[in-house]
C-alpha cells in the first residue's frame, strides 16, 4: 500500500474512530495497523493526531532587544555629524548610516 492509499484510509476511519467506544477503537486499531502495516503505538498517534487541514503553524516572532530611539541615540553618539573620518572610515560610516535608516526610520 502506498503513502497516497494509506492517508486516504486514515482519512476514511478517522471520524469513525472518534466517535466509536473503546471496544470498538480496539477493532479499528487493529484493522488499521493489519491494512498499513504500522506499529501500533505510531497508528495510535496519528489516530489521535489534528487533521492535517486544522493545525495551524506558529509563528515566533523575536522581541525587539533595544527600542528604535534607543539604537538611534547610541548611533549619533558613535557617529557625530562634526567628527573627522579619514577616508577609509568613510564607506563604513555611510553603511551604518543607510541600514540605520532602513531599519529604523519608518
Amino acid at each position: 500500500m502506498d503513502r497516497y492509499s494509506k492517508m486516504q484510509y486514515l482519512k476514511s476511519i478517522y471520524q469513525r474512530y472518534h466517535k466509536s467506544t473503546r471496544k470498538e477503537k480496539r477493532e479499528i486499531l487493529n484493522e488499521f495497523c493489519t491494512v498499513c502495516g504500522y506499529n501500533r503505538k505510531y497508528a495510535i498517534r496519528i489516530l489521535n493526531a489534528l487533521p492535517s487541514d486544522e493545525k495551524t503553524k506558529h509563528i515566533k516572532k523575536r522581541d525587539k532587544i533595544y527600542s528604535d530611539t534607543v539604537f538611534g541615540q547610541h548611533f549619533f553618539e558613535l557617529f557625530p555629524d562634526d567628527a573627522t573620518y579619514s577616508i577609509f572610515d568613510t564607506p563604513f560610516i555611510y553603511t551604518c548610516f543607510l541600514i540605520f535608516e532602513y531599519f529604523f526610520q519608518s
